[in-house]
């Protein structure tokens, strides 16, 4: 019975010096106050990202559902004004843009000067 009594002491006294010791944050105050911190930061860090980004719409499968046609000039030139804003609806023969046209009538006036050259030959 000894030794059951000697265990049952050492129990006891394990059992008191536990409750005696002081908690983990009071025994190393620093550093709880620096994961009190870390996880505010993170908190904190978190609600300004989501914050942020409910303002943007994610669009990483997004697909336009439209017709799209490809327009091209019968000619080339300098483009000196567009009458169509981006998406909007136009109707079949309407005015896209406007191409300079001043290489054109320059060449008009030679092919004239040519015609009128030929008459005065025959």
């Amino acid at each position: 019975h000894a030794d059951d009594k000697r265990a049952q002491d050492s129990q006891a006294n394990d059992s008191r010096s536990y409750a005696n010791r002081p908690g983990l944050i009071r025994r190393h105050p620093y550093i709880a106050a620096i994961a009190a911190i870390l996880i505010l930061l993170v908190i904190a860090a978190v609600i300004i990202w989501w914050i942020n980004a409910r303002q943007y719409e994610w669009t990483d499968d997004a697909f336009i559902d439209a017709r799209t046609v490809t327009i091209g000039a019968e000619i080339s030139g300098r483009i000196t004004d567009v009458a169509v804003t981006d998406n909007q609806p136009v109707e079949a023969g309407a005015v896209l843009l406007r191409i300079d046209d001043s290489d054109y009538q320059a060449s008009l006036k030679q092919a004239e000067a040519g015609v009128v050259a030929a008459r005065a030959d025959i």
